[in-house]
C-alpha cells in the first residue's frame, strides 16, 4: 500500500508539473538498475511520474496505479529519482570503448587500473547516462518522415536532412519552416546540442549511423563565434571536430554547409 501510495504522489506532482511543460524544459531524471551491477553504478533516464513509461504524464498513471493497487494490474518501475550530483549521469555517456595510451596512443586492453599508468580514462568510468535512441518511422517507406529520439537527452531529432547545402542563415529558416512527424517546433541545434548527436567511439560519420542520416561531412549550429559573430560553431561529422566556419556574408564566395534539425521531445 505505500508503494501505491508513493506511485500516487508522483503521478499528481507529475499531472501539475506537466501544465508548465510548455514553458519549461523536459526534466530528465533516472533509475537505477539492479543491484547486481557493482563495478559501477548506472542510470537510464524516465520521467517522474510516467509509472507507466508511455513518455507521458497524464491521468492514465493514476488509473495504471490504481490498477496495480486494487486489481492486481502491472506492477510500476521504480520511481524515478535524481541521481547524485557528483555521478556526473546529467550527460550522455561518450560511448568510448577502449584505453589508449597517453603517449603515442597505442590501444590498452584491459584498461589501467588503479594506480597504473594513464588510469582515470573514459572507460575506466563509464560515467554518464547510458544512450538510448529510437528511431519513429511514420511511413516505413519514406525516410523523410523518420525521426530519432535520443532518450539520454531529451531531445528528438530529424532522420535525414534534404541533402542539400545552405548559407547559415537559409538554414535557419529551413529549421522554422519544417514539419515532421506532426511537429512544427523544428529548430537547428546549437552547437552543445548538435555534438550530443557525436558517437567518439566510431567515424566517418562518428554518429550512430542505425539512427541518424548524418553525412560524413560538417553541419551547422545555431551558435555563432564571440570571437568573430560572423562566423558559426560546426561539428566536421567525419571525426567530431568543432570549428568556426564563416557562415557566407563575408564576402570571400558563400559557405554552404549541411544542416540538421531537433526538438525537445514531448
Amino acid at each position: 500500500m505505500k508503494r501505491c501510495l508513493e506511485g500516487l504522489l508522483l503521478v499528481c506532482v507529475g499531472i501539475g508539473l506537466g501544465s508548465l511543460r510548455d514553458t519549461a524544459t523536459r526534466t530528465t531524471v533516472a533509475v537505477a538498475q539492479t543491484a547486481e551491477e557493482t563495478e559501477h553504478q548506472k542510470w537510464t533516464p524516465a520521467l517522474r511520474g510516467d509509472v507507466n513509461a508511455d513518455g507521458r504524464i497524464n491521468i492514465t498513471d493514476a488509473i495504471f496505479v490504481l490498477d496495480f493497487c486494487f486489481r492486481d494490474g502491472t506492477q510500476p518501475g521504480p520511481i524515478a529519482s535524481v541521481p547524485p550530483a557528483t555521478t556526473g549521469v546529467v550527460l550522455p555517456q561518450t560511448t568510448q570503448k577502449f584505453c589508449w595510451g597517453g603517449r603515442i596512443g597505442t590501444l590498452q586492453d584491459p584498461c589501467p587500473g588503479p594506480g597504473e599508468q594513464d588510469y582515470g580514462q573514459d572507460k575506466n568510468f563509464k560515467i554518464g547516462i547510458p544512450r538510448s535512441f529510437e528511431l519513429i518511422k511514420d511511413d516505413p517507406e519514406d525516410s523523410n518522415t523518420w525521426y530519432t529520439i535520443d532518450h539520454a537527452t531529451g531531445l528528438t531529432w530529424t532522420y535525414v536532412d534534404n541533402g542539400e547545402r545552405y548559407e547559415w542563415t537559409a538554414a535557419l529558416k529551413i529549421g522554422e519552416d519544417l514539419t515532421v512527424g506532426g511537429f512544427t517546433d523544428w529548430r537547428m541545434p546549437n552547437i552543445y546540442e548538435l555534438f550530443t548527436v557525436v558517437d567518439i567511439s566510431t567515424q566517418q560519420p562518428s554518429v550512430n549511423k542505425d539512427f541518424f542520416g548524418i553525412k560524413n561531412t560538417v553541419y551547422w549550429s545555431s551558435s555563432s563565434c564571440i570571437f568573430d559573430p560572423s562566423r558559426a560553431y560546426t561539428v566536421r561529422f567525419n571525426n567530431g571536430y568543432v570549428n568556426c566556419i564563416d557562415k557566407g556574408r563575408q564576402g570571400q564566395g558563400s559557405t554552404k554547409l549541411f544542416s540538421v534539425y531537433c526538438r525537445t521531445t514531448d
